[in-house]
């Protein structure tokens, strides 16, 4: 289990993109997430990651090695399963989900990448 801990992670904002090998949809909205990734990578204020939710024997290494091969470089900062602590303190009950974490570490969005896009940029603009 790649876990991490949120509390050493500095940055003002944190957008985590929670994904399976199984889902389809969260392939679909890599794009999405790499332009995203792309836009904001050098902004200190913001971290933008992907977290592989493993299912039967897959590991962290498995969830990088998919992105890897179609190319993405957007990091994946963890790996879970669905009976982890995060997963239920966050709130994920499927994928594709994207949280927005605030420098306190509370949740201030749940929702998709596309409207996670656009609450990024309002925060940005706060």
């Amino acid at each position: 289990d790649s876990s991490f801990d949120f509390e050493t992670i500095g940055t003002k904002y944190i957008l985590l993109d929670f994904w399976s090998s199984t889902c389809g949809i969260c392939f679909k909205k890599f794009p999405k997430l790499r332009e995203l990734y792309d836009k904001f990578k050098e902004n200190e204020n913001v971290l933008i990651a992907s977290v592989f939710i493993t299912h039967e024997n897959e590991n962290y290494s498995d969830g990088t090695k998919l992105l890897r091969e179609d190319g993405y470089t957007f990091p994946v900062i963890g790996c879970t399963d669905w009976k982890s602590s995060l997963i239920s303190t966050l709130g994920i009950d499927g994928v594709p989900t994207v949280i927005i974490l605030n420098e306190n570490k509370e949740v201030i969005f749940r929702g998709s990448i596309e409207f996670a896009e656009s609450k990024l940029y309002s925060l940005m603009v706060d």
